[in-house]
């Protein structure tokens, strides 16, 4: 890997014109690395546009570009049903009271992740929501029930 030079080394050797003409140089660099990415992601994905049931299944030799991985990895995990904080709450908690704890534990037992890095905010937020609406009562002060 090439080591940078001093920003201020750079302006005082090289001109206007010719700092810019790297620039340009290096974005077609770039662009051709990006084409030769596409090219190798649209041939990987050629090799099944053309295949149909009665053709033997074709054997590809090369690894899948780092696209076609990502798209794999993201449908995979989209495959599984999103069930909605709020209903996964209600369905937790039960008729006997429940401190934030227990009803955590539970939600992240059925499934439950949150983006957040302090769930239990959200949480908080969920169960405020849920007590206006009527769904659930605040037995006592971090316990709650289903109504």
């Amino acid at each position: 890997m090439a080591v940078k030079p001093n920003p201020s080394t750079i302006l005082d050797t090289y001109s206007l014109e010719e700092i810019l003409d790297l620039a340009k140089e290096k974005e077609k660099r770039n662009k051709d690395e990006h084409m030769a990415e596409a090219k190798r992601y649209l041939d990987y994905l050629s090799k099944f546009m053309g295949q149909t049931d009665s053709e033997p299944e074709i054997e590809i030799e090369m690894e899948p570009p780092a696209p076609v991985k990502e798209i794999r990895a993201k449908t995979v995990q989209r495959n599984r049903p999103k069930i909605p904080l709020s209903e996964l709450l209600v369905n937790v908690i039960g008729s006997k009271p429940m401190g934030v704890n227990d009803i955590l534990e539970a939600l992240q037992q059925n499934g439950w992740k949150s983006k957040s890095s302090d769930p239990r905010r959200i949480l908080y937020l969920e169960l405020k929501k849920q007590v206006e609406k009527g769904t659930i009562d605040k037995a006592a002060r971090g316990e709650y029930v289903k109504k």
